[in-house]
């Protein structure tokens, strides 16, 4: 490959060959002589000198033409090259958003399935109504207590319960949302169940009487859960954790103010 040309020569002039500085050149090129073996006059020799310039010259202009088209010929490949790994990058990436919706699309419609098969309505006639209201905690409190984690009691307090039942007005119950463990997404669980209440308390915060009351509705709750989540031993535990410790305070019985709104320290 022949080194690059580092200057256009497009604007390259002529020197003027009758200066004095040419004139060893003129010498040379006048002793020389022509074709006829005479020798050369100063005007022949000068106009000699020209021509060889011009003919240089005209090589180094397509030496020049040839460099420029073959960089801005590999400049366009670089470009179309750069352009198809754009492309092929996009077109995965494409490809990743539909299958992600594909698979949200999927799992929603076997959730949505499970909850469309309808059963058959069974009426028990003999059956008398309740009078009594139940608590019903939030979806989130239901799964925390599913999977035996931490949950502050005030969700099953009759406060705690009432801010649940104003919380399907607010958006969809079939909303899903992406279940992770360590960082890694295992499913899609509905966001009620992910997504905490505003405004709960804190345990400190309640008194030994909504503690009396919350504790009702978290153990029939998790009765509700089955054996395989609380076996019964679990749930005595629980019944006599709590039981200890109101006959500790009793419901409504207050000895000092930390007493009415601190509930800790229990064995």
């Amino acid at each position: 490959m022949p080194p690059r040309i580092e200057q256009d020569p497009t604007n390259d002039t002529c020197p003027n060959y009758r200066e004095d500085e040419y004139e060893p050149m003129r010498v040379v090129f006048m002793r020389a002589g022509g074709q006829d073996g005479q020798e050369l006059t100063e005007d022949a020799a000068v106009e000699r000198l020209g021509q060889i310039w011009q003919e240089s010259h005209q090589r180094k202009l397509e030496a020049w033409r040839v460099q420029v088209e073959a960089e801005e010929q590999e400049r366009r490949q670089q470009e179309e090259v750069e352009r198809q790994r754009e492309e092929e990058e996009r077109q995965r990436q494409e490809e990743e958003r539909r299958r992600q919706e594909e698979e949200a699309e999927r799992e929603e419609e076997r959730i949505g399935g499970r909850s469309r098969k309808l059963k058959p309505i069974k009426f028990a006639q003999d059956r008398l109504v309740s009078t009594h209201i139940i608590n019903r905690p939030s979806p989130y409190a239901v799964n925390k207590l599913k999977t035996r984690a931490y949950v502050e009691i005030d969700y099953f307090s009759k406060r705690g319960c009432a801010l649940a039942a104003k919380e399907p007005l607010k958006g969809s119950n079939d909303a899903l949302g992406l279940t992770q463990v360590n960082g890694s997404v295992i499913g899609f669980q509905p966001i009620s169940t992910l997504r905490p209440l505003k405004d709960i308390r804190q345990d400190e915060e309640l008194t030994w009487d909504e503690v009396g009351q919350a504790r009702h509705t978290m153990i029939r709750q998790m009765m509700t859960l089955g054996e395989g989540v609380w076996p019964t031993e679990a749930l005595q535990m629980m019944v006599d954790f709590y039981s200890r410790g109101l006959r500790r305070g009793g419901p409504g019985h207050v000895s000092s103010k930390s007493e009415e709104r601190v509930v800790r320290g229990l064995d």
